[in-house]
């Protein structure tokens, strides 16, 4: 069996309760690095 290349960009989308939540996750995926790009 081959093995797969894990992608090198990765699009994820979601929906959160508040405006305010969104902007706290925004920032603590943007600190962590896991995310180069984030629209709320």
């Amino acid at each position: 069996m081959s093995q797969r290349t894990p992608p090198s960009a990765l699009l994820i989308l979601t929906t959160l309760p508040e405006r305010a939540v969104a902007e706290t996750l925004a920032r603590e995926l943007l600190a962590a690095r896991l995310a180069a790009c984030i629209h709320v």
